[in-house]
């Protein structure tokens, strides 16, 4: 299982309650976040609040849900026509 935290360097740190170790660092790619300020995770979503009041939302696991043929836009990168439908 992890555990998720957010800091004022405006990164989310995915840690490894295992290993007891940093495991991922998670950074909104538009650097103009503000300060991370809050976290919350479903099964399949990461919320990451900011200070600027956005809202950045992260999928947990590496296959996409979606049923229909299109271009993947997951962590690992694209994949054309990804044809997975379940998690």
């Amino acid at each position: 299982s992890h555990l998720y935290t957010v800091s004022d360097d405006c990164s989310c740190r995915v840690w490894d309650l295992e290993v007891h170790a940093c495991v991922g660092i998670i950074e909104p790619k538009d650097r103009k976040s503000g300060t991370l300020r809050s976290v919350a995770c479903s099964d399949d979503m990461l919320f990451i609040g900011s200070s600027n009041g956005q809202i950045y939302v992260y999928c947990t696991e590496r296959t996409c849900r979606r049923p229909d043929r299109h271009v993947c836009r997951m962590p690992a990168g694209p994949v054309p026509y990804c044809p997975q439908t379940t998690l």
